[in-house]
């Protein structure tokens, strides 16, 4: 806790020799300063037991303990913060757009897509420490969970917070959630943008068409990649809400549409920095999958 403070004038320190001197001259001249009343008997005086009497030998404790803190204080304590200094050379600005439909619950990755999507993205994050990176989650609807920024610590705070909402309209709008991400990077100035796009199902929702998104992204000169989540085939997916508001889980089919993220990656030509990125990212799902 303290291993990162220092004092910024040290040298304000040589004042604590005061408080020995001090107590050197209270205790071989303080009797001095108390006032004495010489009388053959004191039982005429009525004895004070106050509190504020039993407390007066702290006293000096405590105007000790005052010009410690005082010394300290214009010694000047602060808190040494340890910054990286970031090289912004590329300039690359990504923006991560997050399925949180009811579906990322399926359970064929441990322990369900959404949470296991979350842990590849915080290794992906740390793995990035030269760009900025955003958020933006989607179902039916979509909406920015992060602005773009290179504040990791906010960054990986707002991922792990984000899971199912059930106020959200249940739906993968893949239309939708892609348009949210071009409108977060359409007014950068970085020298290449970025949107990966994470979803587990097929484009089910919203009124904006993934294709027609992806052209816009295109039209800003935004690059678009695409990830499935998951398998095709069966998995053990919730299919109902129960009373208690839990899903009922069973095991039901699942499928992505994979020509649909193949066209939508399809609309830029592909960078090779950009493409070791999105590798990246993929082969932390496949370790995580394996």
């Amino acid at each position: 806790m303290f291993t990162d403070l220092y004092l910024a004038n040290p040298e304000y320190l040589f004042m604590l020799i005061i408080i020995p001197v001090i107590i050197f001259f209270w205790y071989k001249f303080g009797r001095y300063t108390q006032a004495s009343l010489s009388h053959p008997s004191l039982s005429f005086l009525k004895v004070n037991n106050s509190i504020l009497t039993k407390l007066r030998p702290f006293l000096n404790v405590m105007r000790l303990i005052v010009i410690l803190l005082l010394i300290i204080a214009i010694s000047r304590p602060q808190s040494k913060s340890t910054s990286k200094r970031v090289s912004t050379s590329r300039g690359i600005d990504i923006v991560m757009v997050i399925d949180i439909s009811s579906s990322m619950l399926s359970k064929d990755l441990k322990p369900d897509r959404l949470t296991a999507l979350k842990n590849v993205a915080s290794n992906f994050i740390d793995d990035r420490p030269n760009d900025r990176i955003g958020l933006v989650v989607y179902a039916a609807e979509s909406y920015t969970k992060t602005p773009v920024t290179n504040d990791k610590l906010i960054l990986k705070q707002s991922l792990s917070e984000i899971n199912y909402e059930p106020l959200l309209q249940d739906g993968t709008a893949i239309g939708m959630g892609l348009s949210t991400a071009v409108n977060r990077l359409k007014n950068s100035t970085a020298k290449s943008k970025v949107i990966i796009l994470l979803t587990d199902g097929v484009n089910n929702s919203g009124f904006i068409d993934p294709r027609i998104a992806a052209e816009l992204a295109s039209e800003y000169e935004i690059k678009t990649y695409t990830i499935g989540i998951g398998t095709n085939g069966r998995a053990l997916a919730p299919v109902s809400i129960l009373p208690n508001g839990n899903f009922q889980f069973n095991l039901t089919k699942v499928e992505i549409d994979e020509d649909l993220l193949r066209d939508i990656s399809k609309k830029h030509q592909e960078d090779i920095l950009e493409q070791l990125i999105i590798w990246s990212f993929k082969i932390f799902m496949m370790r995580l999958i394996n």
